[in-house]
């Protein structure tokens, strides 16, 4: 009932501003804000989710003390561990630990649409999908993603201690938010069609040898004295839980590869200025398909490393929709269609595949740890 409620009111505000004629971007920012809160509201509010829902309520309730901020052998994140703390030292309902991991997780996505998306209302049926398979699941990762997203504007505004600030805050809150790092200095770098042609297709063959690829991977990352994050990987790729790989016909490398061909066939490094948002979104569509081909022998890894350039979506689709609605309105309504084909069953199916939504303070498994 709680996913029908919130699907209802999500498409129903889409569907009703359809049916308007803005004047300006502006006022598509104003209803997409809306939308960004309702999400953001059952985001905050729910009480149910896969196991890491209530690991997380168990790990705020056990956090009390400033040494156990400060262990970095604790099994969560230093970010987290100041949340936790800070709301216990006020004695308030540990649902605000989640709350607050919502809020600095969905809030940079706001900013950053409110200030460059072409079409904001795009840009959030865009996000659906990242908000239940992160928001609503893995609150730390959709937070290191949203401090991730606040990271790579602030490069393209050349703010650097911005960007260093917002790169640490991503990585405290989950350590596969390192994955972001080159990002910052290949936003600065041209690369052709060709060079991004002929990489895609290494990976897609690394992707063939994948898990000799990402047993390497864990020695290198292991010789960096990265041990915790090689054990996380080597977990998701080999343990029995998640041990699952990706097919090369998987729909969501499918639709990375149909972005990626998208951003070959309409843009040139001329386009926008070097380091730009919209230069680092099209660029991210290039990299985020081949984290899922290279690392696509585990769906968990291949997927949330992705994602952190992934949710550069939301600038992308609507860039990509202007740029090409004049001059190919052909290719504008299969790249429109896809939001319609893909972007929203894949939320629903999300939301289908997930435990039954509930609200926290009617969910007693979650009212007793709160």
């Amino acid at each position: 009932m709680g996913f029908f409620l919130f699907f209802f009111a999500i498409m129903l505000i889409a569907f009703s501003s359809s049916l308007i004629k803005f004047e300006n971007r502006i006022q598509k920012a104003f209803v997409a804000i809306f939308m960004f809160l309702i999400m953001l509201f059952f985001a905050a509010m729910r009480g149910t989710g896969e196991g890491d829902y209530f690991n997380y309520l168990h790990f705020a309730q056990v956090i009390k003390y400033w040494y156990q901020v400060t262990n970095p052998h604790f099994p969560v994140e230093i970010g987290f561990r100041f949340i936790a703390f800070v709301i216990n030292s006020l004695d308030l309902s540990r649902q605000w630990v989640i709350a607050i991991m919502n809020i600095l997780s969905i809030v940079p996505v706001i900013y950053i649409t409110g200030k460059k998306s072409y079409n904001p209302i795009v840009s959030a049926l865009v996000f659906l999908p990242f908000l239940l398979q992160f928001d609503m699941q893995t609150s730390r990762t959709a937070t290191a993603m949203g401090m991730g997203l606040m990271a790579f504007y602030f490069n393209s505004q050349r703010k650097f201690f911005k960007t260093i600030l917002f790169t640490i805050l991503a990585i405290s809150f989950h350590k596969s938010a390192l994955i972001i790092i080159p990002m910052l200095f290949i936003a600065y770098i041209e690369f052709s069609r060709i060079f991004k042609i002929i990489s895609i297709m290494f990976a897609f063959v690394i992707s063939l040898r994948a898990r000799m690829f990402i047993d390497l991977f864990i020695k290198i990352i292991q010789s960096v004295g990265l041990s915790s994050v090689a054990a996380k990987i080597q977990r998701y790729t080999y343990g029995e839980d998640f041990a699952f790989a990706m097919k090369i016909i998987d729909p969501r490398i499918l639709f990375a590869l149909f972005l990626f061909i998208t951003s070959l066939m309409y843009f040139e490094n001329k386009d926008f200025k070097k380091a730009s948002l919209e230069d680092v979104s099209i660029k991210a569509m290039w990299i985020s398909l081949g984290l899922l081909l290279v690392f696509r022998q585990s769906t968990a890894v291949s997927f949330r490393l992705s994602s952190f350039y992934g949710l550069l979506e939301i600038i992308y689709i609507p860039l990509v929709i202007e740029k090409i609605k004049r001059f190919d309105p052909l290719g504008s309504f299969f790249i429109k269609a896809s939001i319609g084909v893909y972007i929203i069953p894949y939320a629903i199916f999300l939301a289908m595949k997930a435990p039954a939504y509930d609200f926290f303070f009617s969910n007693p498994q979650a009212f007793i740890l709160l």
